[in-house]
């Protein structure tokens, strides 16, 4: 059986959040340091799966870009790790011609408008 692991940007919205939130969908032990040093050190001890993330389009890019260098980090060294990320915008391939310069929800159909982390 695989093992599917999901994501919501929405819950990606501070450095706190997300590491509840890791800890949460991944059932990571309690000694988890809230750090992705610590994450890597847990998921790799984890059975690999499907990582889905959705309303990746919320999440803030200081925490969300760094986890997912992480996760391609881990499909990388490990094949029987996969990631898949949904926006809820409309894929490259949806885009006028393929071109995403000319798509209605450019750049890059909408990754790139990804919330701004808030001044604290």
């Amino acid at each position: 059986m695989i093992r599917i692991y999901v994501l919501d940007g929405k819950m990606m919205d501070s450095r706190e959040n997300l590491h509840a939130h890791l800890y949460m969908q991944f059932g990571l032990p309690p000694y988890y340091g809230n750090n992705l040093d610590a994450f890597w050190d847990c998921i790799n001890e984890k059975e690999p799966g499907y990582i889905m993330i959705q309303n990746a389009e919320y999440a803030s890019k200081r925490c969300f870009l760094p986890l997912l260098g992480l996760l391609f980090d881990l499909a990388e060294h490990n094949p029987k790790w996969h990631i898949s990320v949904e926006t809820g915008k409309p894929d490259c391939e949806s885009c006028p011609g393929g071109n995403c310069e000319e798509c209605p929800s450019s750049p890059v159909c909408g990754l790139s408008d990804m919330n701004e982390e808030q001044p604290e």
